[in-house]
């Protein structure tokens, strides 16, 4: 594929969450992210199963989904090459739907984003200014990062992504932030007890 594909499913990561529906979810929204890249394989003209394959349920993080269109526009290059798979693409977005979710949740709602707005507070407890840029940038930085190297790391590494995630310790990462923003709310508090 070329850069301007992925630069293209990268912007279009953005929009994953513009169409929910009650019963497939952000499906549409996925369909839409990894449009281009079918179409870089199949043609302006989409096959109906094909079609059909990606409109069904899905539902994960939206900083993780890159990951998973990635490794599924990559399992559907091979497959259109005649490969056989060991897992395809609809049973691979059943296996790591969930599991990025829950990940995806503790580490950035859960971690990153009270961190960043702690940190922000202490910023602005200083009489500082910078303190909405510091919460956004410490915010915003993590996932911007994870969308575009989950988008790279699915489509090189393909089912061996997971594996790699697997080696970063995300969980262990969303806990030592949890531990890091609790801290941070103390040092916060007892700034204005003295003050």
């Amino acid at each position: 594929m070329s850069w301007s594909t992925f630069i293209n499913i990268y912007l279009r990561s953005f929009l994953l969450q513009a169409s929910w529906n009650f019963e497939r979810l952000q499906n549409l929204g996925f369909f839409y992210l990894i449009l281009p890249g079918l179409h870089h394989i199949y043609g302006e003209t989409l096959p109906v199963d094909v079609q059909q394959r990606h409109l069904g349920y899905f539902n994960t993080h939206p900083y993780f989904a890159p990951l998973v269109a990635g490794t599924i526009l990559r399992l559907e290059e091979r497959r259109q090459a005649g490969e056989e798979l060991t897992v395809d693409a609809d049973s691979y977005k059943k296996m790591v739907m969930a599991p990025l979710a829950a990940m995806g949740d503790a580490l950035f709602w859960g971690g990153v984003r009270p961190l960043a707005a702690l940190v922000g507070l202490l910023v602005a407890s200083q009489g500082s200014l910078w303190a909405p840029v510091v919460f956004l940038a410490l915010f915003n930085l993590p996932h911007l990062f994870f969308r575009g190297s989950g988008l790279i790391l699915g489509y090189t590494q393909q089912l061996r992504a997971i594996e790699t995630i697997q080696k970063c310790r995300l969980p262990d990462l969303a806990i030592r932030l949890k531990e890091s923003t609790t801290i941070l709310n103390g040092v916060l508090n007892l700034a204005n007890i003295r003050l």
